[in-house]
């Protein structure tokens, strides 16, 4: 993530968020992540596509997981 920005582990359906939360209307097939900026301001942004074959990353978007025991390289999607 860019500098001054963390990723609380918030996050969810657009469609729920929406309604409990008055967020903007996202895409229905999409889970939000809620990430905050330095200033303490929230930002619920769309980082996965949630497909019948799964999930995977939203467009523009990667996904990085760390080395394990079994994979020893960092492995980037997106």
């Amino acid at each position: 993530m860019a500098s001054g920005v963390s990723n609380p582990g918030s996050g969810g359906d657009p469609d729920f968020l929406r309604r409990s939360y008055h967020l903007p209307a996202m895409p229905t097939n999409t889970w939000v992540a809620t990430v905050v900026y330095a200033n303490g301001e929230r930002a619920n942004l769309p980082v996965a596509l949630r497909t019948p074959e799964g999930e995977r990353p939203y467009p523009g978007v990667k996904w990085i997981f760390p080395p394990t025991l079994v994979h020893p390289e960092e492995t980037i999607l997106g």
